[in-house]
């Protein structure tokens, strides 16, 4: 029988794959089908608790391990998030959530590098987080056989919610480019290839539009030193323009006419830009985000710098108590909720808030390019540089969602950032 101590030293390693299962799943059993209460999707959240005294111990013991670019820029947004806090007079439970949201995927970065996680785990965990989003292919088709006569586009989810279809393919694209980056370095075996073709049909199908115009860019980012010379990106690109034209016209062939789409076609954009100063007929972005603007201008120079303070406005937090800046704001809108990380982190902790958690992200991003930079073996080397074009996604994304605070985004954005530098740390011993 296996020992208290083998026991205990096993239970991170069970916690992360938990987490890791869980996080893209844990909206089937709650809100598809109901199968377990609502309040069990706090499971990865008790996991983490868990994860994180595990590497606080470990921390205390070899404190080199956690010394990493993205600590300071953390450390200076919790500095003006209890200003902004005492400043705005805000609750506890205000500010405890108004933190918990943004933070709480960083401190999986933090605990993959306090534990050392070994490199076949890290290997493991990603091959597991791959065949969560071809999982999500399945759903998809079902999902858009049982909706086709709807004009709604936010009917593909995947695994997620009821609307979520942005959401899965913000995951999708996470998790696509380092798989393609791997495959780039390490053309054999052929599967990646297949879990790229299984992933595009609910990227395609989910009909984020947002996704559509980023996607590219993040290519460029991640593949920016091959896409002149690497023969196999330019068919992998040229298969998926095919695979993507193909299924468009599955997806528009069996989804009605959208409302406008006889004025501009549904991916112009200048129908995106008009629908992003109209609240009431779209999500109003670019409207909300000079109300926001405007409402920390009326309220002086402080709250400029600090915000209106923690989930008073339109972060995750703010939306789950019923902000009364956020109800205000919406009123007589499309929907009661405003989907922009940019909106959400000036508004409630101003512009020092939002450099610094933005400064948090990049930091992150560029341990990511050190990474593919640095390491030698193949397939780290080309995962690596795939995922430094999935950081970018979750830079340039700020402005479309609150993707910061989105767990089955910000959880494997940060995820990759501590296997990323766990291998460097490996690689320069």
């Amino acid at each position: 029988m296996r020992s208290l101590r083998q026991v205990a030293a096993g239970l991170p390693l069970a916690a992360l794959y938990a987490i890791a299962v869980w996080v893209p799943l844990q909206y089937l059993p709650t809100r598809q089908f109901e199968l377990l209460p609502r309040p069990a999707v706090w499971l990865d959240e008790a996991l983490l608790v868990v994860l994180a005294g595990f590497a606080t111990a470990a921390a205390v013991r070899w404190p080199v391990r956690v010394r990493l670019p993205v600590a300071l820029p953390l450390a200076g947004f919790v500095v003006i998030a209890l200003a902004s806090s005492v400043y705005n007079r805000t609750s506890l439970v205000e500010l405890v959530l108004g933190l918990r949201a943004p933070l709480q995927c960083v401190v999986l970065a933090f605990v993959v590098v306090a534990l050392d996680v070994p490199e076949k785990h890290l290997a493991r965990l990603a091959a597991i987080t791959v065949a969560l989003a071809v999982l999500q292919a399945p759903f998809a088709v079902q999902q858009l056989a049982a909706t086709h006569d709807l004009v709604s586009r936010d009917e593909v989810v995947g695994t997620m919610w009821r609307g979520a279809s942005n959401s899965m393919a913000y995951f999708l694209v996470i998790v696509m480019l380092p798989l393609a980056g791997y495959w780039l370095r390490r053309p054999r075996p052929r599967w990646p290839l297949a879990a790229l073709a299984a992933m595009m049909i609910p990227l395609v199908f989910s009909s984020s539009r947002g996704t559509y115009y980023l996607a590219p860019v993040a290519i460029v980012v991640a593949f920016w030193g091959q896409l002149r010379h690497n023969h196999r990106l330019h068919l992998l690109l040229a298969g998926t323009a095919l695979l993507a034209a193909a299924l468009f016209a599955v997806y528009y062939g069996v989804k009605p006419t959208s409302p406008g789409s006889e004025v501009d076609a549904e991916l112009s954009p200048q129908r995106i830009i008009r629908e992003q100063l109209d609240p009431k007929g779209a999500m109003g972005r670019l409207y909300y985000l000079r109300y926001a603007a405007e409402l920390l201008v009326r309220r002086g120079g402080a709250a400029v710098l600090l915000g209106v303070g923690p989930a008073r406005f339109s972060s995750t937090s703010g939306a789950y108590l019923g902000a009364p800046l956020l109800a205000e704001a919406t009123r007589g809108a499309h929907a009661p909720v405003i989907p922009s990380q940019l909106i959400a982190t000036l508004a409630e902790f101003g512009l020092l808030g939002l450099a610094a958690l933005g400064l948090a992200f990049m930091a992150g991003v560029w341990i990511l390019y050190r990474a593919a930079a640095v390491l030698t073996e193949p397939g780290w080397r080309g995962w690596a540089e795939g995922a430094v074009g999935a950081g970018a996604f979750v830079l340039f994304a700020a402005p479309l969602d609150n993707v910061w605070e989105l767990q089955h985004v910000a959880y494997y954005f940060w995820g990759m950032v501590g296997a990323a530098a766990v291998t460097l740390r490996r690689s320069s011993a």
